[in-house]
């Protein structure tokens, strides 16, 4: 009698960029080929390259099939980050900075300057995220979920923020700020609107079985 073997299991990381950012419409058989040949012997390496792979010319592939479409979204997404967007953020976190600087000015306590400085590194932080997360969400409502123009502005929006913030490229936190809006831009066009939608799809089951 044979041993049975349990299957090895693909890396989880990998398998869950492809389900999320893969843009092509045959995503699922490209990713249960993947793990069939994993399973067969491929190891971890060749499995997160051709992960990784299968995104990238899954996402070139849809925007040069629509690239009207994923031109409007990327020119959506730039006018609402850096017109709508950052100006106002940009006007409150001035404001938080100056106090920030009138009180290290006025304090003696060297805790509470710490405090507060590591107060003012969160605040960036998450302004990145919360302003990439509403970027995101809004291009992907506006454009029925793809995929492809969310990755674009993951990739065009960040690289236009750093080549105007030069200044602050040797920078631990500029760094951390300019992951946070790849984040956020990642998470709020692929998974809060997809999450709604799926939420839609679900809510709409009872009632087509109602009326059959």
């Amino acid at each position: 009698m044979s041993q049975y073997r349990p299957s090895k299991r693909p890396p989880f990381f990998p398998t869950w960029l492809l389900k999320q950012l893969g843009c092509s419409s045959n995503n699922d058989a490209v990713l249960g080929d993947l793990v069939e040949r994993y399973q067969q012997g491929k190891t971890a390496a060749w499995y997160w390259k051709q992960s990784l792979v299968a995104v990238i010319v899954s996402a070139f592939n849809e925007v040069r099939g629509h690239k009207w479409l994923a031109a409007r979204a990327v020119l959506v997404g730039w006018i609402l980050f850096w017109y709508v967007l950052v100006p106002p953020a940009s006007f409150i976190f001035r404001g938080i900075l100056d106090n920030y600087r009138e009180f290290v000015a006025d304090s003696w306590n060297s805790a509470a300057d710490t405090a507060f400085s590591y107060a003012i590194i969160g605040i960036f932080v998450s302004s990145g995220f919360a302003i990439g997360m509403m970027t995101g969400w809004i291009v992907s409502r506006l454009h029925s979920q793809r995929r492809a123009p969310i990755l674009l502005l993951a990739t065009t929006i960040p690289t236009s923020f750093i080549s105007s913030n030069l200044q602050g490229i040797d920078s631990f936190v500029f760094w951390m700020a300019v992951a946070a809006l790849i984040g956020g831009i990642l998470f709020g066009g692929l998974f809060i609107a997809g999450l709604r939608t799926s939420v839609k799809a679900r809510q709409s089951r009872p009632q087509q079985s109602d009326g059959q």
